[in-house]
């Protein structure tokens, strides 16, 4: 029989005063972190249990001599730009929020269990082909893979994965899984892939625009109240253009803005082509109602959108395409920009820039929209899922349930706030603006899958000076329709099994 786990929040309690104090506090010689942080529940058990309204069932309360493994993929190095902490297991304190926050959560989850935890890195571009022979040796090595979603592309077809509903403590209607990234990336019956409050990355992927403050208000007579700007639905496409323009200055006078030391209206790398067209409402790829994939780009006003999108915005004289998020991050963090487009978790590397700044949701295509949306980045984000070769189910399941629920109720929480607590951006206002991009976010299976590797061949069009997308269509028409129907003959065999 499942039994609800025997937690409370008072642990979150904890950690968020920790969080206040971003360092470690003294503790007695001799008593370990786990011990200290225990002591301290029990002086605010009382009061915050009461907040505790969902809980999962676990199956067992205790895994002595087990340890649940992770595969984790890496692209650069842990701690940069990409993976700027670990995600799901810290080994020791070191005063950084973030880090530290995990640490306790990884401390929790072993204390409690009576386990151990560990995870190894490995090269996102590698990772696919190490699964496939993992599971070809028939490996239970690891519990857990966690994968670049945009590399998912190189594997998603071949038989190597768990239905996650197969777990038992695993129940998607909890608060803690994205429900539209599970209802996106469902094959049929099943679902292999998923994200939840676990992964930060998921978080930090999602995408928005960023605007130096200093730089408009040299421009108040012309650029008005952005945040007021969001909150009007006045924030479009046209509007950031016509802003942008206003901001850019030639400082060498030579007619254009590619000088180092001009000053651009926006600063980018290729992502905006995936940002805006998504922000649009639009995807490549999604499910019809009977539960099969169809492309969607192929579209009249698909094709429209994707035009302008290149036309009238990356073709800009008025923007600066670095190709790199770091060179974007440095860019704008020079006060050489007024916007740049990126991902929320941009922000850590701004977090010493001088300068005020402020975030916002990405711009919609124009005022016929009804909202605002912000696409999780697949060359950001993180994906899990479970190799057919892991057995042990029930230990799978109960450890990562108690990991999403105490992600839940403080970790994602906390990460909000790290995003904002830069130098330069500590209003209430970008706070409320990063509720609109968290509570519109959009997964895109066909730039997850990217497939037939069509999408990338869109973002990489940036460097040709094209625009006709209705011939590029028309050149992978034929091997778009092939790559999805073997998908949709899975599916259907999911459908009907």
């Amino acid at each position: 029989m499942k039994k609800a786990l025997a937690f409370t929040l008072a642990v979150l309690m904890v950690l968020a005063l920790f969080a206040s104090c971003g360092q470690k506090d003294d503790k007695p010689e001799g008593q370990t972190d786990s011990e200290k942080q225990t002591q301290e529940q029990s002086t605010v058990l009382e009061t915050e249990t009461k907040k505790v309204e969902i809980v999962p069932t676990v199956v067992n309360e205790k895994y002595p001599d087990q340890s649940f493994d992770v595969l984790h993929w890496w692209f650069g190095e842990v701690g940069d730009s990409w993976i700027p902490w670990e995600e799901v297991h810290v080994t020791d304190m070191t005063g950084d929020t973030m880090g530290d926050l995990i640490y306790y959560r990884s401390s929790y989850v072993t204390d409690h269990f009576k386990t151990e935890m560990s995870v190894t890195y490995e090269n996102a571009e590698n990772l696919g082909n190490l699964v496939k022979t993992l599971v070809n040796g028939g490996s239970k090595e690891y519990d857990l893979v966690i994968q670049r979603g945009v590399r998912l592309g190189k594997i998603y077809m071949d038989d190597l994965f768990t239905d996650l509903n197969e777990i038992p403590s695993v129940d998607f209607t909890y608060p803690w899984w994205s429900t539209d990234a599970v209802t996106s990336m469902a094959w049929g019956k099943q679902n292999f892939f998923a994200v939840s409050d676990m992964l930060y990355l998921d978080k930090g992927a999602s995408a928005c625009v960023y605007y130096n403050a200093e730089i408009a208000e040299n421009h108040s007579d012309a650029i008005p109240d952005l945040y007021k700007l969001v909150n009007d639905r006045e924030w479009t496409m046209e509007r950031m253009l016509e802003y942008m323009e206003v901001a850019a200055v030639d400082q060498n006078d030579d007619a254009k803005f590619d000088g180092d030391e001009d000053l651009v209206g926006l600063a980018v790398g290729d992502d905006p082509v995936h940002f805006l067209y998504n922000g649009a409402g639009l995807k490549f790829m999604s499910t019809d109602s009977a539960g099969y994939y169809e492309f969607l780009f192929n579209s009249p006003e698909s094709i429209e959108t994707m035009t302008s999108i290149f036309d009238d915005f990356m073709y800009s004289p008025y923007l600066r395409n670095t190709y790199l998020t770091p060179a974007t991050v440095s860019f704008f963090k020079n006060n050489q920009a007024l916007f740049a487009m990126g991902t929320v978790k941009s922000a850590i590397g701004y977090r010493e820039m001088l300068s005020p700044y402020g975030i916002l949701p990405v711009p919609m295509f124009d005022k016929s929209q009804n909202r605002y949306y912000s696409e999780v980045s697949p060359h950001h984000d993180s994906w899990m899922f479970v190799l057919n070769t892991v057995t042990d189910l029930d230990y799978l399941g109960d450890i990562l349930e108690t990991l999403n629920y105490y992600s839940y109720y403080n970790v994602y929480n906390t990460f909000y706030e790290v995003v904002v607590e830069g130098r330069g951006t500590r209003d209430q206002q970008s706070r409320d603006m990063l509720k609109i991009v968290f509570n519109n976010r959009i997964y895109d299976p066909g730039l997850i899958y990217d497939i037939s590797g069509f999408p990338t061949i869109v973002l990489r069009y940036t460097k040709t000076g094209l625009s006709n997308f209705a011939h590029l269509y028309g050149e992978y028409e034929g091997k778009l329709e092939e790559d999805i129907e073997k998908i949709n003959i899975k599916i259907d065999n999911s459908l009907h099994s």
